[in-house]
């Protein structure tokens, strides 16, 4: 999958929007699916388990369907938007309209690191270790990490690098 679909950009030149979650739209539905299978597979068995087991099961099954609609209907459709002309870094969701977070000239770019992977995030200057914004998606250690990780500076980093450098 080529970056430019992957993360759903609009370069117009003096602007640039990514979609930092778009790329996990794909395996949250399958997750779904799995789940609503599993569920329809649990009805029928519903005579061979205790009661408490088969509600217990129900409960964590409808939280994961929950989480992952949320993925697809929300965290999907998160946007920003680093635009050089006004000089400012935009959010914006399915419900909420563009707000700004930060001007072009404070962002700071970093990586931040969980559990043996990191990702790359956003921040301003002062309050980047307390305020930030997931850009990318999860990158490992093995080769075929490294290559996304390339494509990703390549092609949205090198990108914000040359909105900022405008600004000068």
């Amino acid at each position: 999958m080529e970056i430019r679909d992957k993360y759903n950009i609009e370069d117009s030149g003096t602007s640039l929007s990514i979609y930092p979650y778009r790329l996990y739209i794909y395996s949250s539905w399958q997750v779904i699916g799995g789940l609503t299978t599993a569920g329809i597979v649990l009805f029928f068995l519903r005579g061979l388990m205790d009661e408490v087991l088969w509600i217990s099961l129900y409960v964590v099954i409808a939280y994961f369907i929950l989480q992952n609609l949320y993925n697809v209907l929300v965290k999907a459709n998160i946007r920003y938007t680093f635009c050089a002309s006004a000089n400012a870094v935009y959010r914006s969701t399915s419900f909420f309209q563009e707000k700004k977070i930060m001007t072009l000239d404070e962002l700071v770019v970093f990586s931040s690191s969980e559990m043996g992977t990191w990702h790359y995030s956003i921040g301003a200057k002062k309050s980047h270790l307390v305020k930030n914004y997931t850009i990318s998606e999860q990158f490992g250690s093995g080769s075929k990490s490294q290559e996304k990780q390339e494509l990703f500076e390549h092609g949205i980093l090198d990108k914000i690098t040359t909105l900022k450098s405008r600004l000068r």
